[in-house]
């Protein structure tokens, strides 16, 4: 099963990397420029992840966005994963209250964002532990009927 992304971000080489790593990697893979148009996208295509491109210049407008898609019954289930180069205790806190899942701090490579992709992915996935009584049934429980000791 290929793994539906909406990637933002600016920076066109990034973009142009990200996106060729992450269809090799076999990704579908959309693109946005910008928030107002990641945020169309997400609620027209509704991908498996996000993946927004952190730019401390535009803040606001970073995590603007990340508050309306978990905010947005069609979207708030998806995972939001923020990349950037560097990020300080403000942002990290401010991406935890926005919805933000995960954060992949790179330098442009490519590869961690396919990994930390799949792990978010993969996290998603992993079913609930399980949550079994230790205690026998008791005796004159109904289930027991008709079953050997």
């Amino acid at each position: 099963m290929a793994i539906s992304l909406l990637l933002l971000e600016s920076d066109e080489n990034a973009r142009a990397a990200y996106t060729h790593a992450l269809r090799d990697a076999g990704c579908t893979v959309s693109t946005a420029t910008d928030s107002a148009h990641a945020y169309t996208a997400a609620l027209a295509e509704v991908p498996d992840v996000i993946v927004v491109g952190f730019d401390p210049s535009i803040r606001e407008d970073r995590f603007g966005l990340c508050k309306r898609l978990g905010a947005d019954a069609r979207t708030r289930h998806v995972p939001i994963l923020l990349t950037s180069t560097a990020v300080n205790q403000n942002d990290l806190e401010l991406a935890t209250s926005t919805g933000v899942l995960a954060l992949a701090l790179e330098s442009r490579d490519a590869a961690k964002l396919v990994s930390a992709v799949r792990g978010v992915v993969a996290a998603r996935l992993k079913p609930p532990p399980l949550r079994a009584s230790l205690e026998p049934p008791a005796k004159d429980d109904p289930a027991r009927k008709n079953k050997p000791a």
